[in-house]
């Protein structure tokens, strides 16, 4: 059994990363003015919707498949007549004052780089496309292939995960390896660039089973899952997991691929592609936890606060257990702000983010909320005289001044309490009452605390 050449990995690996199915090399079809290219990898290609032309020295048209036709809008005789120039908008000028499309058509042809044009369709809509010289034609006197993949829809889509790995690594192959597994057997091949992503030496002979001892524990079901399901549905494999290399390090891969079948449906292998998105995994987490986390203490935010409390409010009506949210407000701080400046301030805000979480239970949540404001959501309670306890505590936790910068400063707090089910059974009346009985407390004096 054959494994494909590098060109047929270029066409295979930019399939798979635009969304192609393998199984399409299996069909035919496509337009031909003078000589048919491959059929198989023309259906590959209009699986994807990429255009593919063949051009000669003098930049007509020798033969394209049927993308061509749905990009311009333009039938086989219709494209027959064109010149390649011609199907591009006609007035994007290089700074040279060339049509860049005529740049782009003649020789030296760049092989690393991508050019973004407009290609004019038939109603007169234009289109931003991406264009790949992929290579010189043999013993043809000149002629050579490009692809053209439409790429508006592309521009709408989030820039930050797919856009970087499509057309970055589609077209320089950074950090992207390819695997062929024959299904069902311990017999796995992968490329150079697949060892080093597993933290193994280079030259290591790979296998199926070596493969699944690489994978996370906690993940190597949900891949047998998605290995499974592409089996037995015909669906394209995309599935994202951790590996853990032999000294212990974590790695994120995605890898993706398709199945490849014999003329009679028979399952042969499944092939396909695998990179390295650990970096990608690190700053999504990164943004998710500025999405939900105060910047200044790194506490949780209203938004996760709120999250937490419709979730602690459904488990405290479900199991009939107690749980007390509790409004924090440290008093002297706007008087700190005003005399000390806002560094000394924001400095005080943080000592007393570590002081409520080191006042109360690792599974309580301690958030801020806004301004000098901090709120406690304390779940699995016996009774209120518990809350109204962890309440004395986090007083007590403040009796010591706070030296910032060179000043000691005397933090008083008022707290309010209410608990679910007692005073209220939705998180909304439980902020409103304790909301209420801060104040009341801040009312009656510092250090005061009140309940709904």
């Amino acid at each position: 059994m054959a494994i494909p050449s590098p060109e047929l990995w270029l066409l295979i690996i930019t399939s798979m990363i635009l969304g192609a199915g393998l199984h399409a090399f299996l069909k035919r079809g496509t337009h031909a003015c003078r000589r048919k290219p491959d059929d198989g990898l023309m259906t590959a290609l209009e699986r994807t919707g990429i255009g593919y032309v063949r051009i000669d020295r003098h930049g007509e048209l020798v033969s394209f498949n049927a993308a061509l036709e749905n990009l311009t809008g333009l039938n086989g005789d219709e494209l027959e007549k064109q010149r390649v120039a011609s199907l591009f908008v006609d007035h994007e000028l290089s700074d040279s004052g060339r049509l860049i499309a005529n740049i782009v058509f003649t020789p030296p042809y760049d092989r690393t780089h991508s050019y973004a044009l407009s290609i004019v369709h038939k109603n007169g809509q234009r289109l931003p496309v991406e264009i790949w010289f992929a290579g010189e034609v043999p013993a043809t006197n000149g002629q050579t292939q490009w692809l053209i993949h439409d790429i508006s829809q592309s521009r709408e889509l989030e820039r930050l995960r797919l856009s970087e790995e499509r057309y970055k690594s589609s077209r320089t192959f950074a950090n992207i390896g390819t695997w062929d597994w024959i299904v069902g057997t311990d017999e796995l091949h992968w490329s150079e660039e697949v060892a080093p992503m597993f933290g193994l030496p280079a030259g290591t002979t790979p296998s199926y089973s070596l493969f699944c001892e690489a994978v996370h524990p906690d993940d190597r079901q949900h891949v047998k899952d998605n290995e499974n399901a592409c089996i037995a549905q015909n669906l394209k494999h995309d599935v994202e997991y951790r590996v853990v290399w032999p000294d212990g390090t974590v790695r994120w891969l995605r890898e993706t691929g398709n199945l490849l079948r014999d003329e009679r449906g028979g399952l042969m292998r499944m092939i396909g592609a695998v990179r390295d998105i650990t970096e990608q995994k690190e700053l999504e987490q990164r943004y998710q936890h500025m999405a939900y986390h105060d910047p200044l203490t790194g506490l949780p935010n209203r938004g996760l606060f709120e999250q937490r409390l419709d979730l602690a409010v459904q488990r405290a009506t479900r199991h009939h257990a107690n749980t007390a949210l509790m409004f924090i407000d440290l008093g002297k701080f706007k008087s700190i702000n005003d005399n000390y400046g806002h560094v000394v301030g924001d400095e005080v805000l943080v000592e007393a983010g570590s002081r409520l979480k080191a006042a109360v239970r690792a599974t309580d949540t301690v958030a801020r909320i806004g301004g000098d404001e901090f709120v406690l959501i304390l779940e699995d309670l016996k009774n209120l005289d518990e809350a109204e306890n962890l309440a004395q505590k986090v007083l007590a936790a403040f009796r010591e001044p706070m030296e910032i910068l060179g000043h000691s400063l005397a933090i008083d707090l008022s707290i309010g309490i209410s608990i679910c089910p007692d005073n209220a059974a939705s998180a909304h009346e439980l902020i409103d009452l304790a909301d209420k009985a801060m104040y009341a407390a801040k009312a009656a004096g510092a250090n005061q605390v009140r309940t709904a």
